[in-house]
């Protein structure tokens, strides 16, 4: 485990930009004294070793510990260890990076849930006079996006059940990105991504009807009326 400002050290990163891109991959951090769990610690200095600065005999003497990588390493000899990370971190560094030696979270790593509110709700509403960015998207875009998946990280945190697909499919069934807090209401009631989906009346399909997100989200029906919709539904559908 390590403090935010010691693993950024050891990358030659500043704190805010390590801050930033451990939010990214959907890591709860607030500040460069909050600690980093031994997994994730490991996870950066594997997908961005190469941008240390320091010499790989500096690098391993001074940060690799064969305990992190598992039984499998901390039974052979520590020498042998240390070799093959020095064999796969200088192979590393030998690759060619299409943004020199310093890689953004737009051309490496994205958090599928970022990735999603770009390629699904910020792309597509991309003015069509602006034509293609020269990179996958436009720097507003991503920042646009960063600013909706911390809302749907924190509403994971108060409550919205699911992995990262089913976020996903929460993020599609909104449209825009925008009001998670509805998909964490009804998630709440105990209400799947599936049925919030469903174009319920009387707790039949109806295809004139607005689906129950639509509806409980413009406030045309309560969450007790949504719960109720949605028991009539599946009473209707085992029925059947």
């Amino acid at each position: 485990m390590m403090r935010v400002y010691e693993l950024a050290k050891q990358l030659g990163w500043t704190s805010s930009q390590l801050i930033t891109v451990l939010k990214d991959r959907g890591e709860y951090v607030k500040s460069a004294g909050s600690r980093v769990e031994s997994p994730v610690v490991r996870a950066m200095l594997r997908d961005f070793a190469a941008q240390i600065s320091t010499s790989t005999e500096e690098f391993t003497e001074r940060i690799v510990d064969p305990g992190m990588y598992g039984r499998s390493v901390a039974t052979r000899d520590a020498s042998d260890a240390e070799l093959s990370f020095t064999a796969d971190l200088a192979r590393i560094k030998a690759q060619p990076s299409p943004t020199g030696n310093r890689r953004t979270p737009q051309h490496g790593w994205m958090a599928p849930i970022l990735k999603a509110l770009l390629d699904e709700v910020i792309v597509p509403a991309r003015p069509h006079h602006l034509g293609a960015p020269q990179g996958p998207y436009y720097a507003w875009e991503v920042k646009k996006a960063k600013a909706l998946h911390q809302q749907w990280v924190r509403e994971q945190l108060n409550g919205l059940d699911g992995e990262d697909d089913t976020i996903i499919e929460w993020i599609r069934l909104s449209r825009d990105g925008q009001r998670p807090q509805t998909a964490t209401e009804l998630s709440r009631a105990g209400i799947t991504v599936g049925e919030a989906a469903l174009r319920l009346k009387y707790g039949r399909i109806n295809p004139n009807n607005d689906n129950i997100f639509q509806r409980f989200r413009d406030g045309r029906i309560s969450r007790t009326q949504a719960v109720a919709e949605v028991h009539q539904w599946r009473r209707t559908h085992n029925a059947g």
